[in-house]
């Protein structure tokens, strides 16, 4: 990450960073100089993504302070994020699932069945009662944790988040069999058309379990230090439609091909979304870049030059998708989908 609030490019341009490199051929440099070089763009419509608007997860479905003993948790909100399905969801007699019927009922049916034996209790030894019929899942967060660069109000994000991060989808979704993983389409497909706001905010809470989601923070400054601990103020799913009217979707443009070596393919997770999977042997894995990114390798112009090269297009962050093992990922490198890219208005590219 580029530090400072300057434009990254200009940054590395202008002698900002200054880099301890060891060469190819064995020397070491303190390298000063670099220039810029965008990375082949992938110009197919094939590839390109919709743009993705943020749904938040309805207050019902976010764990209570005294729910769960902090002590069991995998750190804190920027590590692990739990979310909760209420009382009111548990039970297939419940009347919110009154108006669901023929085939969307029997996978509703599987879908419970699912969540009921993947959630915990909720567990607080400070508390001398619990309701087993709450369920809890805790998602892992991945490594990146963001600054927003973006207008928060404009794409439905709270006033007070100050950082976003990846939550990827629950543990449990690797080891789902077909029938369950057909269950969960279909409700996610279908259930946000559905009359009843609650079976509405259901889905989205299937599309945050199934799919991930972003997490967005608030940071709680610690001492003099800069330190601070991250408070979740709220978990959005990725929709193809407007949450609400006149809300701006996140676009990313086509994707850039980057080598193997720019990013770390274990802060990847299964790409759950079939009609994303199933683009290229690239869109296989999926993870976050960090925003204010710039791309550093040695070119043709550091041995006579003492220049690196560098690329930046990810000022905004951005996806990046990866094939499905590291013997591949090697292979093939992979796609970055750069955050606020259009992909009516294409860049000139230049191959690497």
């Amino acid at each position: 990450m580029v530090p400072g609030t300057e434009d990254p490019s200009s940054f590395l341009m202008n002698g900002g960073m200054t880099l301890k490199w060891e060469g190819t051929d064995g020397s070491t440099r303190t390298v000063t100089k670099f220039r810029e070089r965008r990375p082949k763009q992938i110009i197919d419509a094939d590839l390109g993504l919709p743009s993705l608007y943020l749904h938040f997860l309805d207050q019902r479905f976010y764990v209570t302070n005294d729910e769960m003993d902090n002590r069991l948790k995998g750190g804190n909100d920027n590590a692990e994020l739990r979310i909760v399905l209420p009382e009111m969801y548990m039970s297939k007699s419940s009347n919110v699932w009154a108006d669901v019927e023929g085939h969307l009922q029997e996978k509703l049916d599987i879908v419970l069945d699912f969540l009921r034996d993947q959630g915990e209790a909720p567990t607080n030894s400070t508390k001398k009662t619990a309701s087993i019929q709450r369920r809890i899942f805790s998602l892992v967060v991945a490594r990146p944790k963001c600054d927003i660069t973006i207008p928060k109000d404009k794409f439905g994000i709270p006033s007070e988040a100050e950082l976003y991060a990846f939550a990827q989808n629950h543990r449990s979704v690797s080891f789902m069999s077909d029938e369950e993983i057909d269950a969960f389409e279909t409700c996610i497909s279908e259930l946000p058309d559905h009359s009843s706001k609650y079976l509405q905010d259901f889905a989205t809470f299937l599309k945050v379990f199934f799919e991930g989601g972003f997490g967005y923070n608030q940071r709680t400054l610690v001492g003099n230090g800069g330190s601070y601990l991250p408070k979740n103020v709220g978990i959005a799913a990725l929709g193809v439609v407007p949450a609400f009217e006149g809300q701006l979707g996140i676009a990313t443009g086509f994707p850039y091909a980057l080598s193997y070596q720019n990013l770390p393919f274990i802060d990847t997770v299964p790409v759950t979304i079939r009609a994303i999977s199933e683009m290229s042997e690239r869109h296989a894995r999926y993870g976050l870049c960090f925003t204010r990114c710039a791309f550093v390798w040695e070119g043709d112009a550091y041995a006579s030059e003492g220049t690196l090269d560098f690329c930046c297009v990810v000022p905004h962050g951005g996806f990046y998708y990866a094939p499905a093992n590291l013997r591949k990922y090697k292979d093939l490198g992979c796609l970055i989908y750069a955050f606020g890219e259009d992909k009516e208005n294409v860049n000139e590219t230049m191959s690497l």
